[in-house]
């Protein structure tokens, strides 16, 4: 699990990229089996949230890809949280 607070904001919408890589610093695939009984949602979580309360997230990465990489994308859109209080991003596996 990886977690960071945000405190300076964007003015736009945010966008979240996270990537998994094994001890000797390759790119870390699932494998085939995960990749059949699993969206990339269920093995990489993205979580962000303000003020304990979880924020809508965009994701177009939720699909299983033919190279089983481990990696998801989220976008938050800028109407979806409050520019003044920091956000709390956590990504888990």
């Amino acid at each position: 699990m990886i977690q960071c607070n945000l405190r300076t904001l964007p003015a736009n919408d945010l966008r979240i990229i996270v990537q998994q890589f094994d001890a000797a610093g390759n790119p870390y695939a699932h494998g085939a089996v995960h990749r059949q009984t699993k969206k990339m949602d269920e093995l990489i979580r993205i979580i962000v949230k303000q003020d304990d309360k979880e924020i809508s997230l965009k994701k177009e990465y939720d699909k299983m890809i033919w190279s089983g990489l481990s990696w998801g994308v989220a976008e938050v859109k800028q109407q979806a949280f409050d520019h003044t209080k920091p956000l709390v991003i956590t990504c888990r596996h």
